[in-house]
């Protein structure tokens, strides 16, 4: 996956079940992270904090089963998750970031 100011670009929108490792490419201008969040929401529809800038991360919609923050311009970091089949959202919550459109659908299947 790739991201850039303000967009995340997946290979896939589908992984099977199991270990999963993500490579995310920072191509800038600013540092980025990702969230991975199983839920039932789409990848625009995720809550906000009061603020309106930012995805709440503790609402109850949402369980998140990973994440890499400071990914700097230039880099490129790998996470590997073992997930089951579901809906998940991947977004960068960085203020203002999400609501940008660095949002990405991910569907993991059985």
């Amino acid at each position: 996956m790739v991201e850039h100011d303000f967009k995340i670009t997946a290979s896939t929108n589908s992984v099977p079940a199991g270990t999963v490792t993500l490579q995310v490419k920072n191509h800038g201008p600013s540092t980025h992270e990702i969230n991975i969040d199983e839920t039932s929401a789409g990848p625009g529809a995720l809550p906000l904090l009061a603020n309106s800038l930012q995805v709440n991360e503790d609402s109850s919609s949402l369980h998140n089963v990973g994440s890499l923050s400071g990914i700097r311009v230039g880099t490129t970091q790998d996470l590997t998750l073992r997930l089951k089949p579901g809906h998940y959202v991947l977004f960068c919550n960085l203020e203002g970031h999400y609501l940008g459109g660095m949002h990405v659908a991910l569907e993991v299947t059985s």
